[in-house]
């Protein structure tokens, strides 16, 4: 199955943050927000530039003084009531006692992890008014860079709408279609089922695509069955339910819904005339949502 939307590029912006009392430029863009499962829906925050500056809290009399949880970045995203994300980036690792490193040694160390990532994950169902903050934790409490709630930060992606999600709940028969024996000179068709189930927002609805297909040639609308003895072919036709024009079938979807669909192969006496033997071949049931 495909989600409607999963990660969009990042599109670059760069800020100068006069109101977080650092003077460092900070490069970051987020993601479009995309959901891992029907309940967490989550966004990318990508930092792609970083430099602490001499008169920048963190910096005493040109070094930073990194305490036994190490130099890191920290990104939280929160809501007023419920859900909390963070994440974090060392630049050093934690250690046992306090280091002091000199600020363009600091500033080399974040050069040589920048850009990275970070990954927030919340909730679906969470109220409105998430912030995220980025700060920068050489000791405890660490330094405000920027925050989205007091605009030192860009503002966040709008969260997606409530989507509707869907599989394949099984398929009949084990997902083994069987012709038995067939004379050559008979044109059969053997069939099997497909069950989509779906959960999620009742009142949205969403375009489902089923595709039944050659596994080798994806959208293919004949499939190779192979005699194993002699490397012979025959091709059976694909279609769904009783369109024998169509392998593929277009169908809207909301949550709750739940539809079985008839897979089936033909063949025909045209195309099995002079071929005897045990022939064999593997197919492909796609569903995808657009």
């Amino acid at each position: 199955m495909k989600f409607k939307s999963l990660y969009l590029s990042f599109a670059a912006v760069f800020l100068l943050f006069s109101k977080s009392g650092m003077s460092m430029g900070v490069d970051v863009t987020y993601s479009d927000w995309y959901w891992t499962d029907e309940k967490y829906y989550t966004i990318d925050i990508a930092v792609n530039k970083f430099v602490l500056e001499p008169g920048d809290p963190a910096v005493k009399n040109g070094v930073v003084n990194c305490s036994g949880y190490g130099c890191r970045f920290q990104v939280t995203g929160s809501y007023p009531v419920g859900s909390t994300s963070q994440y974090s980036q060392y630049v050093t690792p934690p250690g046992s006692s306090p280091v002091k490193v000199p600020l363009d040694e600091l500033n080399e160390k974040i050069n040589n992890i920048t850009p990275w990532n970070a990954t927030l994950v919340f909730k679906h169902g969470t109220p409105t008014g998430l912030c995220i903050r980025l700060a920068f934790q050489n000791t405890l409490p660490g330094t405000n860079i920027g925050s989205t709630c007091d605009g030192t930060l860009p503002p966040i992606p709008p969260s997606p709408p409530v989507p509707v999600f869907c599989s394949i709940d099984e398929l009949s028969n084990g997902g083994v279609l069987d012709f038995g024996t067939i004379n050559s000179q008979e044109t059969k068709v053997a069939g099997i089922t497909a069950n989509i189930v779906c959960s999620g927002d009742k009142n949205a609805s969403w375009m489902g695509r089923l595709l039944f297909s050659d596994i080798n040639v994806v959208g293919k609308k004949t499939i190779a069955l192979r005699n194993d003895i002699d490397d012979s072919k025959i091709f059976g036709n694909l279609f769904i339910d009783n369109d024998k024009t169509s392998n593929e079938k277009k169908f809207e979807v909301r949550g709750g819904y739940t539809q079985s669909y008839l897979l089936n192969v033909e063949l025909t006496a045209e195309q099995m005339k002079g071929s005897s033997g045990d022939f064999v071949g593997t197919a492909l049931v796609i569903f995808e949502m657009d």
